[in-house]
């Protein structure tokens, strides 16, 4: 149940952070540390020396299509650890500009490639969750050129 509030709360900030509303900070902002506790450090080392230099991580067939766990969707759930690790004050990562550089190239590889499922869900609901939650965790410093570029994805979102 904890989980599928915090996705309806992602699902909610994210679509306030594409039209910048300003009246919704507060939200943003216990938003983004509601996402930001759930990682640890170890985690997000692992995940940061692995992240190869075009944004991609070895071990995940982007090229999966099962229809149940799909792989690719790793992709996101790494970079999600990375942009916690990056905000969650306390963390060795917090603030450090190579960690939030690493989640915008994790970004910018998945808008390069734009991966579907044949999983209804995974196009409708877990891409576009996953992928929310990095941009509410980035906040501003995820490039507005980016999120332009996955808008289209997040639009797709059927919650």
């Amino acid at each position: 149940m904890m989980r599928l509030s915090g996705i309806m709360t992602a699902m909610v900030v994210c679509s306030t952070l594409m039209a910048a509303d300003p009246d919704s900070a507060r939200i943003k902002e216990q938003a983004m540390s509601y996402f930001a506790a759930e990682q640890t450090d170890s985690e997000a080392k692992r995940t940061f020396e692995s992240q190869q230099p075009d944004g991609s991580w070895k071990g995940i067939d982007y090229n999966h299509k099962g229809r149940g766990s799909w792989a690719p969707a790793a992709h996101y759930s790494r970079t999600r650890i990375l942009a916690a690790a990056y905000r969650r004050e306390g963390s060795v990562f917090f603030g450090k500009p190579e960690v939030r550089d690493a989640a915008i190239r994790a970004l910018e590889y998945w808008a390069q490639h734009d991966f579907t499922s044949p999983n209804w869900w995974h196009q409708s609901i877990g891409t576009p969750m996953g992928l929310c939650e990095v941009i509410l965790l980035l906040g501003d410093e995820c490039p507005p050129r980016l999120r332009e570029k996955l808008r289209p994805i997040l639009a797709a979102c059927r919650t």
